[in-house]
């Protein structure tokens, strides 16, 4: 089972629980990614906020299959 949590802080952590082998009864892996600002491509536009945020969750986004996967493998 996989949770993930974004606050308001910019702080992104990802909690996995897997049921392993006889060796891994249960592996715990909890990654915490900070996000500081990413820089807008526009900056004269009205919702600079809104344009850090959702750059901010497409690129975290488009990393989580990989960590998934990565971390998935670890279990096995």
């Amino acid at each position: 089972m996989i949770k993930y949590t974004f606050d308001k802080t910019g702080r992104y952590t990802i909690t996995a629980d897997y049921i392993g082998s006889e060796l891994y009864q249960a592996i715990i892996v909890s990654l915490s990614i900070e996000i500081n600002k990413i820089p807008n491509p526009k900056p004269n536009h009205k919702n600079t906020s809104n344009h850090i945020k959702t750059n901010a969750n497409m690129k975290i986004n488009r990393g989580l299959p990989i960590i998934a996967i990565i971390l998935v493998s670890l279990a096995a």
